[in-house]
């Protein structure tokens, strides 16, 4: 007995108005975590303490209440699809952009961030990677036979340097 009210009084229907009161506006993925809270709730009590009570979140309309969100699958493009891409690209800077997040995994504002003295030869040094630690090194290979010299004339950022680029490409 809890809060004057025995647990196996507690039917189906209270706990799925409960739960559909408890998660108003939420997404699927809050629902099923907060159903599956519960659920494991009574099964401790039936596991500890109550052996023959049954769990009130077993029925089928509980579970349909809280069923699995249906998961997104993206689109994986294949490397002659990716290559085409780099390869039509009509700036050699785009081209060079294309390359460094398609063959080195990095995230456009990692590219953007990007200094002279952050690459050496094959290998990128990401200072402020979105995901893992406080730096990251890529490695890529660029088909296109790109040297970083040709495009990072002085001690300026890829970004700097591609605004640049841009504007000067706009004016001519």
């Amino acid at each position: 007995m809890t809060g004057g009210r025995d647990l196996e009084s507690i039917k189906t229907e209270e706990i799925i108005s409960f739960l559909a009161e408890l998660t108003i506006g939420r997404e699927q993925n809050t629902k099923r975590s907060r159903y599956m809270t519960i659920s494991a709730f009574f099964n401790l009590i039936i596991n500890t303490i109550q052996p023959d009570m049954r769990n009130s979140c077993q029925s089928p309309a509980a579970r349909n209440l809280s069923r699995k969100p249906k998961a997104h699958q993206w689109t994986i493009f294949d490397k002659d699809t990716i290559d085409e891409a780099i390869f039509r690209a009509l700036h050699a800077l785009n081209r060079l952009m294309l390359e460094l997040m398609a063959r080195g995994g990095m995230r456009i504002s990692e590219v953007l961030g990007l200094k002279p003295a952050d690459i050496d030869d094959r290998k990128f040094l990401l200072h402020e990677p979105k995901s893992g630690p406080g730096f990251l090194i890529s490695f890529c290979y660029l088909a296109t036979g790109f040297t970083h010299s040709n495009y990072f004339p002085q001690k300026r950022s890829f970004f700097n340097f591609y605004i640049l680029h841009c504007k000067k490409e706009l004016v001519e």
